[in-house]
């Protein structure tokens, strides 16, 4: 079935793109799905939200609050409300349910929505500048840097751009044909973007500000139809935001102990995202995508305005050969017209301006900066009056010299860009399933202590694998012995001041296996090993209380992970657990959570 705003009849000549680039997707993104382990911090949050909404639905508990605060502690890598909306992590169950919980399950979820998004980024680009254009378009934005980074793991930049990209395909099928359906289809898409990623939000501010800015637009709001589903955006988001508010308790503690808005005396405040384009994008999208957006007379597709599918009227294209832009005003069939480059520059700006304002800076916070590059560096291989098919078949033939020349120039750093992310391709850092069946073959084994870099991958394989997801519950030093600061921005806190503290912790709960990483990679910054990590690591190394029983290496392909072990020890002189319960504290869920411990008879080892 194509995408959606295909002519039928002429749909088959766009089946051809669109299957290449869902097979240049796949090959970039699935060349080696099932192998490795999750790369990306976030990555093991968002794989076990969908192991969690799996389970949630298998269980369906009555008291859901007090069963996912027990499922919290038991596997404690979760990020669903308290950090992340539900959407994606429902969609991802229902690929569990179906294939079973497997990394390369979660990441299929993700190249669906990589593949998705190409499409999407192709009907529009061919829908405003032939199929040239659009299928350009859709290479720039599969070839981007961070969006082959972020294609090859679980993260929800992907997932969210698709839902961006349908919401902008809507609102412009919207602006040229009103009617309550188009209308319906944008406040849906515009949700289902929010309830993937909240920052995806910013998508109703640039669309705001464009319906406004265009005539017909401001006419277009007054229907009754259009405030419905305007209000019922807003009443969805706003009920999303009120049921959760008691759990996702975490934007005002990213504030707390420093000053919210210091950042914004800062001139590298300003130019942090414009200094991160050539990471995010790469160097040839980059160059291409900034000729692309300059305003170039009589270039094919690089004006700020763009003909609509449908074949113009002659007394439209009488105003064209007037050097009058056919978009500036609705089309004499009473169809209306939208301006792309408009939206692509309000959509960078906002987006720009959001980023800026908010204090938490990574590269990746830009990814959605790739749509509007995508946008311009395909400028060259667009017409800037799109007729029917075969019409914009002849304009490529007919291009003048500098417009082929142009047009091969793109071609030549297409090329370049892909050889550039080739090496982004490759490679993944190992599983931890090995430790997981190693631990659950013990039959002692029962609560695990975790504490590294890597704790949310371990507790994901103990999931994934049935015997382990049944036998072990899986403490994090990161909650046990202190809580970790998020970004620096609420304060870090120890619960142990030295290692005989981390000795009665494990006497107290009756913990006899821990986890600990050999080391830091390289590069990582000094916090990530604060002091009572340091202290266990020394600890563990005391023969006459603990005995290696296993090591796996942490970077087969990545050299900053090279010289690091996963190690297991066993508390070979652990006495009898000595209480039923413990309680965590998790300050990004603003409560202590409890957990009944199971029972184990040390000296016996029997359940």
């Amino acid at each position: 079935m194509p995408p959606p705003s295909m002519n039928r009849s002429r749909s088959t000549v766009h089946l051809p793109l669109l299957a290449g680039l869902a097979a240049i997707a796949l090959l970039i993104g699935g060349h080696d799905l099932s192998r490795g382990g999750l790369g990306w911090s976030d990555a093991p949050l968002h794989a076990m939200d969908g192991a969690f909404v799996l389970e949630y639905v298998r269980a369906w508990p009555a008291d859901a609050p007090a069963w996912a605060g027990e499922f919290f502690v038991r596997h404690p890598c979760l990020g669903i409300i308290v950090y992340y909306p539900p959407l994606f992590a429902a969609v991802e169950a229902a690929m569990f349910a179906v294939f079973g919980v497997h990394v390369a399950v979660a990441r299929a979820t993700v190249l669906l929505f990589v593949v998705g998004a190409a499409w999407l980024m192709y009907v529009l680009a061919a829908r405003h500048g032939g199929r040239g254009g659009g299928f350009v378009a859709a290479l720039w934005l599969l070839l981007a840097a961070h969006g082959v980074t972020w294609m090859r793991d679980v993260m929800l930049e992907w997932p969210a751009l698709f839902w961006l990209l349908a919401a902008t395909w809507a609102y412009t099928s919207w602006l040229r044909r009103p009617g309550a359906t188009r209308a319906a289809l944008l406040a849906g898409f515009l949700v289902a973007a929010f309830l993937t990623k909240q920052t995806a939000g910013f998508l109703v501010i640039v669309l705001t500000i464009d319906v406004l800015a265009d005539r017909r637009g401001r006419l277009l709001l007054r229907r009754a139809s259009t405030i419905v589903c305007a209000l019922s955006t807003a009443g969805a988001i706003g009920a999303y935001l009120t049921l959760t508010s008691d759990y996702a308790n975490l934007p005002p503690l990213l504030l707390k102990g420093t000053d919210a808005w210091a950042h914004l005396l800062t001139w590298s405040n300003y130019t942090y995202y414009v200094s991160a384009l050539p990471q995010v994008l790469g160097w040839p999208l980059l160059a291409c995508g900034l000729i692309g957006a300059l305003p170039r007379r009589g270039m094919p597709g690089a004006t700020a305005t763009e003909a609509m599918a449908e074949p113009p009227s002659r007394s439209s294209l009488g105003r064209v050969r007037a050097g009058r832009s056919v978009t500036q005003e609705p089309l004499p069939d009473g169809r209306g017209s939208v301006s792309l480059d408009r939206l692509m520059w309000l959509w960078l700006g906002a987006w720009w301006l959001i980023s800026t304002l908010m204090a938490a800076k990574e590269p990746r916070y830009f990814f959605y900066a790739v749509v509007p590059a995508a946008w311009w560096a395909a400028a060259p291989w667009r017409n800037h009056v799109r007729g029917s098919e075969a019409t914009s078949a002849d304009a490529n033939l007919s291009a003048p010299a500098s417009t082929r020349l142009s047009r091969a120039i793109v071609l030549v750093a297409l090329i370049a860009q892909a050889a550039l992310i080739v090496p982004l391709a490759r490679g993944r850092l190992p599983d931890l399933s090995g430790a997981a069946r190693a631990l659950a073959a013990r039959p002692d084994a029962d609560i695990v202590l975790y504490d590294g870099v890597r704790e949310g991958q371990f507790v994901f394989d103990a999931i994934a694998d049935a015997a382990a997801r049944e036998r072990l519950v899986v403490l994090r030093g990161s909650k046990l012995l202190y809580s970790r600061a998020a970004r620096g921005r609420y304060l870090y806190a120890e619960h142990v001041r030295h290692a005989a503290d981390i000795l009665a912790r494990l006497d107290e709960y009756g913990i006899r296996y821990v986890l600990v990483e050999s080391g830091l990679p390289l590069g990582a910054d000094a916090s990530w090993d604060p002091p009572p990590r340091r202290w266990l690591r020394d600890l563990v190394l005391d023969e006459s209380r603990f005995a290696l029983r296993g090591a796996w290496t942490m970077g087969d392909d990545d050299p900053a992970w090279a010289h690091i072990e996963l190690r297991l020890y066993e508390y070979v002189t652990c006495p009898p657990r000595r209480t039923e319960r413990i309680t965590l504290p998790f300050p990004s869920m603003g409560r202590d959570v409890t957990l009944r411990l199971p029972g184990v008879t040390r000296e016996s080892g029997e359940k």
